[in-house]
């Protein structure tokens, strides 16, 4: 392997993120490198005569294999509604936490066990201005006006649970009920786009319809049915004291869904918004799961999710859950759980640039709870997902509206994520949107598929199939076309080794002939992103040698 001469950058600074989805976690507001400096020439160095390579790539540009989803590139909202504006976010969320007790007409929300269950105007603090603080609707209305006039499609929660926030008067202390309006499907009569304040009722057909005036037309807002239902007794056991049965949640699931299509039957609705890998398999332990699983053929809650929702469509005669959403905060650990903030160990590291694979990859066993314990028979986790989804209800897209891989201040976050997301395309998932901040790094791995110039350029709509002789272990690769004629190939590739270059040969299978190829990079030097001088290829075929602990992104022109 051959050293790399690299230029020296000074380190951007940014905001650390724990795992989880609490609510001081979304008002972190991501630190950018500016504009004017992520795209550095590499300095010119000496050509060196071709060597044998370290690893070889394949690229089959003979046909695509179907278009990359544009949700994929999601964030989760920051508080202030700042994500809604990031010129990589192509969706944005609006959930968490705080949205399980969101009651979206006098625009309170409830903390829950984040902070002393206090129903308050946090939401209306950090987003709505003057004389909209206290408008009906507003933080809806404002969180839905800011990401359709930046260009993203909004993801809006739905509660689904029994009641919300009946005021912002701060903590609610155990079994006030005053403090509490009912949470209801549907109203039954004609809506009002000026609601009824005093009912002691919240209509979420009523809010739809509101949304809606407010989007111009129906079809443009994405919608979530509430928040890691299988936790709410965890989370707010001032809304939910027990934990809510495997059964009485998709009753509820089934209604709520229904009133939201009621009303706009263009949305796309998001359903069980799983808090983590315990919630897939048993609704995280259920009272009625264990009968429900004896009962029956499942092998997890998923399935049974599935298959409950898919009837259900049936017998209504409409979709009623389009996508299945789930939250993944890997449990993989180094020293200690990758996504802490404080994971940032060499052990850690090394276990952070691994965990991608227990996504995809049979021959890689994560260091975690989940492979100490027979729940191993589920990892890799998206080929058994799939699975599930192809034999309970083929038509349900997968999404996964919370993820996080930590070393937001490191480029093995930046290495892990651009996995992540390359992962994503690769195995047609149709909408994620990561949780809070990604800091500088995780910015250069979003840029690096959706700004990786500078000029809003970005990886390929357009799946393409590639293979490499080297181990997952040490490097990656995921790549795409600009086109469906593939005039313009994209290569992701990544190096995991801490202190070697990679020497890597680019073949690509194509009767076309491709003649130049232009790396940009990223690694541990700087989280800005360097252009590399063009190299030209030469029968379909180059090197490049990889830089050390680096993601590099290749576009390959005719």
């Amino acid at each position: 392997m051959k050293k790399f001469l690299s230029l020296l950058v000074a380190i951007s600074t940014i905001t650390l993120l724990s795992c989880g989805g609490g609510e001081d976690d979304g008002d972190i507001t991501p630190t950018i490198p500016p504009k004017d400096d992520t795209q550095e020439q590499q300095p010119d160095t000496p050509t060196a005569p071709p060597s044998d390579p370290d690893v070889v790539y394949t690229i089959d540009a003979s046909g695509t294999s179907g278009k990359i989803s544009e949700y994929i590139y999601g964030l989760n909202v920051s508080y202030d509604f700042s994500h809604s504006g990031e010129d990589y976010s192509t969706m944005v969320r609006f959930g968490g936490n705080r949205t399980t007790g969101f009651n979206w007409e006098n625009n309170a929300s409830n903390a829950g066990s984040d902070w002393h269950h206090s129903s308050d105007d946090f939401l209306v603090g950090y987003s709505i201005k003057g004389s909209e603080r206290n408008a009906p609707g507003s933080v809806a209305s404002t969180f839905i006006k800011n990401c359709l006039g930046s260009g993203q499609v909004p993801l809006f929660t739905i509660p689904i649970a029994y009641k919300v926030a009946a005021d912002m008067n701060g903590e609610v202390a155990e079994g006030d009920e005053s403090r509490w309006v009912a949470n209801l499907p549907c109203k039954g009569e004609e809506f009002s786009r000026t609601p009824d304040l005093g009912d002691g009722k919240v209509f979420q057909d009523e809010c739809v319809d509101f949304l809606t005036s407010v989007a111009g037309g129906g079809g443009k807002i994405f919608y979530c049915l509430d928040n890691e239902p299988g936790i709410w007794h965890s989370t707010h056991p001032r809304i939910v004291p027990e934990h809510i049965s495997c059964a009485e949640f998709i009753d509820r699931s089934i209604e709520f869904a229904s009133a939201v299509k009621d009303v706009d039957p263009l949305s796309t609705v998001f359903g069980f918004v799983a808090f983590g890998y315990s919630s897939y398999m048993s609704f995280a332990g259920a009272p009625d799961w264990d009968k429900i699983k004896s009962e029956s053929n499942y092998d997890w809650f998923i399935d049974y999710y599935l298959e409950s929702m898919a009837k259900a469509s049936e017998e209504k005669g409409k979709t009623l859950v389009d996508v299945l959403d789930l939250h993944w905060y890997p449990e993989a650990r180094g020293d200690e759980r990758i996504c802490s903030s404080t994971a940032n160990s060499l052990k850690d590291k090394k276990a952070r640039l691994q965990a991608p694979r227990s996504l995809w990859d049979d021959t890689y066993k994560e260091d975690s709870w989940i492979t100490a314990t027979s729940s191993n028979y589920f990892l890799p986790i998206l080929p058994k997902i799939l699975e599930s989804i192809r034999k309970y209800s083929p038509t349900t897209k997968l999404a996964f509206t919370e993820y996080s891989y930590g070393g937001f201040d490191d480029i093995t976050g930046a290495i892990a994520l651009a996995e992540v997301l390359g992962i994503f395309g690769k195995y047609d998932i149709y909408a994620a949107s990561h949780w809070g901040s990604p800091g500088s790094y995780g910015d250069a791995a979003f840029k690096l598929y959706r700004d990786y110039d500078g000029n809003k350029s970005s990886f390929g709509e357009w799946r393409l199939e590639s293979s490499m002789s080297g181990s997952w272990e040490n490097t990656g690769v995921f790549a795409s076309a600009s086109t469906e004629s593939a005039d313009e190939i994209h290569v992701i590739v990544t190096n995991k080794n801490m202190d070697e270059p990679l020497e890597g040969k680019f073949v690509v299978s194509s009767n076309k002939n491709y003649t130049t190829a232009t790396p940009y990079y990223v690694n541990g030097v700087s989280s800005s992103i360097r252009k590399v001088d063009p190299i030209t290829i030469q029968d379909n075929t180059f090197q490049y040698n990889i830089p050390a602990l680096s993601a590099v992104h290749i576009v390959i022109s005719k």
